[in-house]
């Protein structure tokens, strides 16, 4: 991460957020049951921020404007980044990489399994996406007009979707219609659409293949129906949640596995499978049909068994999700060089609920085949594509053959059996000379063991984070204390190597490696909504001087005060404004969370802030990062990829403006223009709609 200069205007904007967000907080948690929509995070979009938040008591303002000074007086703390500095002769050079990379010829990119990055052929690249694109089993490429006719539909059934979602959703209404609406394609004032987003197709090397291949990704983080997709996502998070067979990460596995009671002198042997190429096996309509009947279940629950119970809600819940998820994953669209492309089975990674959808998907034959309920698996857990089983066999050959109940529909699983060790995730299985199942951390081949290095400008208490966090990651992934303290040993020299003080990194161990290892099994309660109040950012030394810990003890400190005034019946002219008898906009609030208080006008009620909870809850400053070195990659990689296309494309046109008459000058220019810009969806093939329309009425003079 590059050095960044302080900035104190962060902390202004990261109050004038908060302070938004909390009133809307305050506003729903006074409101509960009465009001006709509930605030949800995760479905707002950038629009609300621009939306005037709701009128509290005056009170409640009072608490939040010394919130504001709070702020404003750290500001003034905060010191000018004057002073100049060396250069630092470890930073690398963005202009000399990118050099190098457009002159060689090399992209930049992630690698699959999370091993690191690579570095590769443009040519490479193209083969290899164009090798996946040409698989007539799982694309077909389609014409640019078939492709906007796709968009043009789905614009249309997500605006329908948003009207249900913002009449019949008996919870988030009117931000959830909003939010599904959020990403259909603008129109022009002559109501034609505006150039719509097409996720770009792209590949991530799989290095730990022989020979290397490809995983196809299509990024659907701005497409049309991706919040259709985020929609369904949340409502399956409960069922996966609940599923017996799916195992929700390695602390998740880790937890199991020591729950595990083994029966001396048995045989016990570690299988493990690999769904083959599983997003796009699987049987598409099929799956969609399980995923509705899975959420169909979880709405009935467990005393009902009919559709035809269902309330006014319930059916338009259903009836919304179906659509959703037929819109979501459907006729999925993407281009690469400039053509387009249609998915034709399976889902597509990149879509924000496929992950959901193949985990129902396999658990559901999970549950047909009712492996876990053989007596000789002793376990049994998949994550997504790599599943688990410990069984009590005779040999390998009897074990594979136990598991082998298991099959997914359309889908083929690679099974492999050992009595002494196998790698599953990030662990390593094996039977120890007692025969008790242990595990210790296990490095993929070809793993570049990439980490922050001491140079990058990350602020220190995140390099410390991420140490601890390693340490703990170590101690989760140890059965035994001789391989944490082994796994120990090794990060810490891991971080010497990237550049970190010994003597820093022999600290941390010290200070935490113990701790770690008693909590390596501590089942981690996900913190709730009103148990965080987070103030957004990013990494600048500028939040070195600010104590989010304070700032919450100021404002409830007021709140507090006056709650505790007004109790007591102090309402001179001094504290009467602050607490008028004034609500805002709030309605009727639950007696519970009021107090009752003395006015000149007699004892009434006033909503009582301090009976939310916030004094229990954690005050934090929330920072992402800044621009890093691999966020050029992105853009290099672009540059790459389009830079010998764009000149071969200027010479056309070139030879174009030479051959044709005038009045065909402004076309060649706006092919040029598109040409250039071909890494938003543009290209020489791919016409806006108003220079074809006006194409085609000029056709019969030209």
């Amino acid at each position: 991460m590059f050095k960044s200069k302080i900035n104190s205007k962060l902390l202004l904007n990261a109050w004038n957020d908060f302070e938004r967000r909390i009133k809307y907080r305050i506003f729903f948690a006074f409101a509960g049951k009465d009001t006709d929509e509930v605030y949800d995070p995760d479905f707002e979009v950038e629009s609300d921020a621009k939306r005037k938040p709701p009128s509290l008591p005056a009170y409640i303002n009072y608490g939040l404007r010394h919130g504001r000074n709070f702020v404003m007086q750290t500001i003034s703390r905060v010191p000018d980044d004057t002073v100049s500095e060396p250069k630092d002769r470890l930073a690398p050079n963005p202009k000399a990489i990118s050099l190098f990379l457009y002159s060689n010829q090399y992209i930049v990119t992630m690698t699959d399994k999370n091993l690191g990055i690579a570095v590769s052929r443009r040519d490479w690249i193209i083969e290899k996406s164009l090798d996946l694109l040409s698989d007539k089993a799982n694309y077909v490429e389609i014409h640019e007009l078939v492709a906007n006719q796709i968009f043009e539909h789905q614009c249309i059934k997500m605006s329908e979707i948003a009207k249900l979602a913002s009449e019949t959703h008996p919870t988030h209404s009117r931000q959830l219609g909003k939010f599904l609406q959020s990403q259909v394609t603008e129109k022009d004032e002559r109501g034609f659409y505006k150039k719509h987003a097409v996720p770009m197709f792209y590949g991530i090397p799989k290095i730990h293949k022989t020979p290397v291949k490809m995983r196809p990704i299509i990024p659907c983080h701005s497409a049309i129906q991706n919040p259709a997709a985020k929609y369904i996502s949340k409502c399956l998070k409960p069922i996966i949640q609940w599923a017996p067979t799916i195992i929700h990460g390695s602390k998740d596995l880790a937890i199991k596995l020591s729950k595990l009671r083994m029966v001396p002198g048995q045989r016990y042997f570690i299988v493990t499978g690999d769904v083959v190429a599983f997003y796009p096996n699987i049987p598409l309509d099929d799956c969609l049909e399980i995923v509705e009947a899975f959420y169909t279940k979880s709405l009935l629950g467990s005393d009902r068994h009919n559709v035809l119970d269902f309330d006014e809600e319930e059916m338009a819940l259903l009836k919304l999700f179906k659509r959703c998820l037929r819109i979501g994953n459907v006729n999925l669209v993407t281009q690469f060089q400039g053509k387009f492309y249609k998915q034709r089975k399976g889902l597509a990674m990149g879509v924000a609920c496929s992950p959901d959808l193949a985990n129902l998907y396999g658990l559901y034959f999970e549950l047909i085949c009712g492996i876990q309920s053989q007596p000789d698996i002793v376990f049994y857990g998949r994550y997504i594509d790599d599943c688990l089983a410990i069984v009590k066999a005779t040999s390998e050959a009897d074990a594979l053959t136990k598991v082998g109940t298991v099959q997914f529909d359309g889908c083929v699983i690679e099974w492999s059996a050992s009595r002494s060790h196998q790698p599953f995730l990030d662990m390593l299985l094996y039977n120890d000379i007692y025969g008790d199942l242990q595990y210790m951390p296990y490095r993929k081949a070809r793993n570049h063991m990439e980490r922050i290095p001491w140079a990058s400008h990350h602020p220190l208490d995140v390099k410390r984070g991420t140490f601890i966090g390693e340490m703990s990651r170590m101690a989760t992934l140890s059965s035994t204390h001789t391989a944490y303290k082994e796994a120990l040993l090794f990060l810490g020299e891991l971080y010497v190597q990237r550049g970190y003080p010994k003597e820093l990194c022999e600290f941390w161990l010290r200070k935490y490696a113990q701790e770690r290892w008693e909590q390596r099994l501590r089942e981690s309660r996900p913190a709730r909504a009103e148990e965080v109040l987070v103030l957004k950012s990013e990494f600048n030394l500028a939040w070195n001087y600010f104590s989010a810990k304070e700032l919450g003890n100021t404002i409830i400190g007021v709140w507090r005060n006056y709650i505790n005034l007004a109790e007591q019946g102090h309402m001179g002219s001094v504290h009467a404004p602050v607490l008028s008898s004034n609500w805002g906009d709030l309605g009727r609030v639950d007696p519970d969370l009021c107090t009752r208080i003395a006015t000149t006008d007699g004892v009434q009620v006033m909503p009582d802030v301090t009976k939310l909870g916030f004094e229990r809850s954690r005050w934090l400053v929330s920072r992402k990062r800044t621009r890093n070195l691999f966020d050029f990659t992105t853009t290099w990689k672009q540059v790459v990829l389009r830079g010998m296309d764009r000149a071969a494309s200027e010479r056309v046109v070139t030879q174009l403006r030479a051959a044709l008459p005038p009045i065909l000058e402004e076309s060649t220019q706006s092919l040029a223009t598109m040409d250039v810009d071909s890494d938003s969806g543009d290209s020489v093939n791919s016409v806006p709609s108003a220079w074809r329309e006006g194409a085609l009425g000029n056709f019969g003079r030209w």
